[in-house]
């Protein structure tokens, strides 16, 4: 993983962010045990 901070890192993490929670709703579907759901 790199660690750079600059322009941009932040609108990457948020990307990275965005597909880790994308994926992991279609891997789960269960609401109960995840906190973030809730959103």
């Amino acid at each position: 993983m790199d660690a750079v901070w600059g322009p941009g890192a932040e609108a990457e993490l948020a990307y990275r962010r965005e597909q880790v929670v994308r994926t992991a709703r279609r891997r789960r579907p269960a609401r109960g045990r995840w906190p973030f759901g809730r959103r």
